[in-house]
């Protein structure tokens, strides 16, 4: 603390950034980490021109769904949990993504999925592990595709990141309109 008091009195009218030895810089100093700057937060990861949104990111947050509301009317919206999701997660609403994890098959039409559950896990749906609801997203697949069990599959299209109600029910936090199944890497 004796070497940042001075520093800090000098420098008092510039903005500063916290090194990553603990060091105070101004911030026209920073220009990423080999000056020990703080560096630019990094271009998110793509796939085929969708931005990778892993379970491992849309899950890192705790979220408390509202109770049910036995006298919610159908096609009406419940209360807002925007409150409760990160800056990042919301930032990834309307945009191009790729989410990869096991199909859940909820509507079939023709022999084709066009609606189900992409779940982070396996274990989510068949051992009675109650999943959280950022970890699952809930694709529609205009065209269907081939119901794919039991194996990482990516799906690309616009996400959205908002609450679905059903009947008083929160079904949903993430919903992707899926255009295109992605190669599954890993």
């Amino acid at each position: 603390m004796y070497f940042v008091r001075p520093v800090m009195k000098k420098f008092s009218r510039l903005t500063f950034t916290v090194a990553a030895f603990g060091l105070l810089m101004p911030a026209s100093a920073s220009s990423g980490p080999v000056s020990g700057g703080e560096a630019a937060a990094p271009a998110p990861e793509t796939v085929d021109g969708y931005i990778k949104a892993s379970f491992e990111k849309l899950s890192t947050f705790k979220i408390t769904p509202p109770p049910f509301d036995p006298n919610a009317k159908p096609g009406s919206a419940g209360p807002s949990l925007g409150a409760q999701i990160p800056d990042a997660i919301r930032g990834l609403d309307g945009r191009k993504a790729v989410v990869t994890g096991f199909m859940l098959p909820i509507k079939m039409e023709g022999g084709l999925v066009t609606e189900f559950l992409l779940m982070r896990s396996q274990m989510m749906c068949c051992y009675g592990v109650v999943p959280q609801v950022n970890e699952w997203v809930l694709v529609h697949m205009a065209k269907g595709v081939h119901q794919l069990m039991d194996v990482p599959v990516s799906f690309g299209g616009q996400l959205h990141v908002k609450e679905l109600y059903e009947n008083g029910f929160l079904t949903a936090i993430y919903q992707l309109d899926g255009d295109k199944i992605l190669p599954t890497k890993g």
